[in-house]
């Protein structure tokens, strides 16, 4: 028993030797915070008289104000946007560097026209083909950039370009996009509630279920949009939707707009901007 104890006592010291005690980690030093801010704001102003346009504005004859303080105007540009230019003299972006390069452009604008197909009866989407690439013809510039997108396509996928023939293809081409009043729903979830609770033209439930899926698609893809344009650029960037009066669900348009100002900056600074009168 002594013998096992002595080797007992000499396991545990070799032990312990082995294993010397670690010395006191050093403390770490705080993580520096790092503050920014905004100096430069760019700010359009769209001056109009009797509904025209007024383009001989001097930088002097405008006042800014943040929350009702004056700033100063370190910039001022004066910037003609001509449309209804022929398609031959736009200049295509060949490749996806050169459309994002082009999309960074501060002087261009960026419009996306959104496709809801499930609020747009198929002759609104017949009837809507001329009109919107008349509008187009007429609003784009030789810097702007379009592109199109509904509710099944991702954010990402949207191309950009300077001219609209290929939106007038799509809507040559696919003139039946619409799907509101299909009697027969092409969506696979949408085919499952009939299964399930009946045809739509004859059961409650069904209709309100894809009405209520319709705008939820079309809602958080709109939300996907704004955010991926807001990490584009801040400015110049306009969203053109497309619907067919109202839903069965009676919401479509007022969280349309609230989709869209909840996506606003978050800053509570108040900006105007004053004309000199003449």
């Amino acid at each position: 028993m002594r013998f096992t104890f002595g080797a007992l006592i000499v396991a545990v010291l070799a032990v312990q030797q082995a294993n010397p005690p670690q010395p006191p980690q050093p403390e770490q030093p705080p993580q520096p915070t790092f503050r920014t801010e905004a100096n430069y704001v760019r700010v359009d102003v769209y001056p109009t008289k009797d509904d025209a346009p007024v383009g001989d504005l001097r930088a002097e004859e405008f006042e800014v104000l943040e929350n009702g303080r004056p700033e100063k105007i370190e910039q001022f540009e004066h910037i003609v946007i001509r449309g209804n230019l022929p398609q031959e003299s736009r200049i295509e972006p060949n490749t996806v560097r050169e459309m994002r390069v082009m999309l960074e452009n501060p002087r261009a604008r960026v419009f996306v026209v959104f496709l809801d197909p499930g609020h747009v009866d198929v002759a609104s989407s017949h009837n809507i083909r001329r009109p919107l690439i008349e509008t187009l013809d007429r609003l784009i510039g030789p810097d702007d950039l379009v592109g199109f997108m509904t509710p099944e396509m991702s954010a990402g996928d949207v191309t950009f370009a300077r001219k609209t023939t290929t939106i007038e293809g799509f809507l040559t081409k696919y003139w039946y996009w619409g799907e509101r009043d299909r009697l027969n729903p092409v969506d696979p979830v949408e085919q499952q509630y009939e299964i399930c609770y009946g045809p739509q033209k004859e059961s409650p439930i069904t209709a309100e279920m894809i009405a209520r899926r319709r705008e939820k698609r079309a809602l958080d893809a709109i939300q996907v949009l704004v955010r991926f344009l807001r990490g584009v650029r801040e400015e110049r960037k306009a969203i053109l939707g497309s619907r067919t009066g109202g839903c069965s669900t009676g919401r479509t348009a007022r969280s349309w707009s609230r989709c869209l100002a909840g996506r606003r900056p978050r800053h509570r600074r108040s900006l105007s901007i004053r004309v000199a009168a003449s």
